[in-house]
């Protein structure tokens, strides 16, 4: 609260000078008291919000105006006079108006937290509040977890589980600030698997059904990379049912790898995730955490036969009698209508079979039915 002294003065030393209008004026951002030339006061009222919100270097201002009079007894004179308050502002630091709420969150699942954009408020009329972000103990948030300083966002997708004391800070312009601390608490990661079997499609139409049998003892392989970054290669043989699971998984990209068994190579088909499909082989399978790749199914087919005996029809009616031998040693061929010998299902190589000696009968196996 100021106390000064009015400055007018009367040419006529003998007078002296006394203010009229003295006592108590309301002004804009405070108060005068005016006593007497020597002892006025004027009483800031630092509880209002136009003062509290000015800024650094704000300098509003307010005057007063008011009369005196001298004590001339015969002939007293007036005159009138002002008064003005420069008033200064300063930087008020900001507030925490809004506690940030603790969040939870899941290991390889992500997350995204927007601080409140009125969490924080500062008074000042000018000052722009710019956000942060850091552990509570000083150091910087982990890799995984980033922080938008514009909209104030927290976001990524947690690797371990675990909690963080976190410390979100507004700064104003004035380098004054508030902070508040929350707990982000991760939890478990959910395990995700990979599933399906290995089974005789007997219609090859790469659709399993509850009729078809499944393969026991089939080598299938997993190999990825999951959200840690770590390489997974795993591998299993299938059960008695040609079924087979890989559960335990983190979230990832996955493949799987068919070792063909003695079977005669049928359709494959992605599961319920999806996947790329090629021989023996589905990639390209995205597992989120607690996802399920369920159906990833490798489909085989029985080997047909085609046989029976090269014989001396002596008597040409097309039937072996018993008199009638066999003849050994005969070279076999197997065409099709266009006089072109079959092709291997596996290595795409022409076969010319030869008759097999026991008992003079021949027996060609493969992937191609006789045309």
């Amino acid at each position: 609260m100021p106390v000064f002294k009015l400055q007018e003065e009367d040419p006529d030393s003998r007078n002296t000078l006394s203010i009229i209008n003295s006592g108590l004026t309301a002004g804009l951002y405070g108060s005068w008291t005016l006593a007497n030339m020597s002892d006025s006061t004027y009483t800031l009222n630092n509880a209002m919000t136009a003062i509290q919100s000015l800024g650094e270097g704000q300098q509003p201002s307010e005057t007063l105006a008011y009369d005196i009079q001298d004590n001339d007894p015969a002939k007293p004179l007036t005159s009138s006079a002002t008064i003005t308050v420069n008033i200064e502002g300063s930087n008020d630091a900001p507030m925490l108006a809004l506690p940030v709420i603790d969040q939870t969150g899941q290991a390889g699942k992500p997350i995204s937290y927007k601080i409140a954009d009125n969490t924080f408020t500062d008074i000042d009329q000018s000052d722009v509040l710019t956000l942060s972000a850091q552990l509570v103990n000083g150091n910087p948030l982990p890799t995984w977890l980033n922080f938008d300083p514009i909209s104030g966002t927290l976001s990524g997708t947690p690797s371990l589980a675990g909690d963080l004391q976190i410390q979100v800070t507004a700064t104003d312009t004035g380098g004054l600030s508030a902070s508040d601390v929350f707990t982000l608490a991760i939890a478990e990661q959910k395990n995700a698997s990979v599933s399906g079997f290995v089974y005789l499609d007997a219609d090859n139409n790469g659709l399993k059904n509850a009729l078809e049998t499944g393969l026991a003892g089939v080598t299938i392989n997993l190999t990825g990379t999951d959200n840690l970054g770590n390489s997974i290669a795993l591998s299993t043989l299938t059960d008695a049912d040609g079924s087979y699971l890989f559960d335990r998984l983190n979230s990832g990209t996955y493949q799987l790898n068919e070792t063909q068994p003695n079977y005669i190579d049928g359709k494959d088909s992605a599961g319920s995730l999806g996947g790329i499909v090629s021989n023996d082989q589905i990639s390209a399978i995205t597992l989120k955490a607690g996802e399920n790749s369920s159906n990833n199914n490798f489909g085989e087919q029985r080997a047909a036969s085609l046989g029976d005996k090269v014989w001396n029809d002596s008597n040409a009616n097309g039937i072996q009698d018993a008199s009638e031998s066999g003849i050994a040693g005969v070279s076999v061929k197997l065409l099709n209508t266009a006089g072109v010998c079959a092709v291997d299902n596996h290595d795409r190589q022409p076969r010319q079979l030869s008759v097999q000696s026991i008992g003079a009968r021949y027996l060609y196996r493969t992937s191609y039915s006789a045309e």
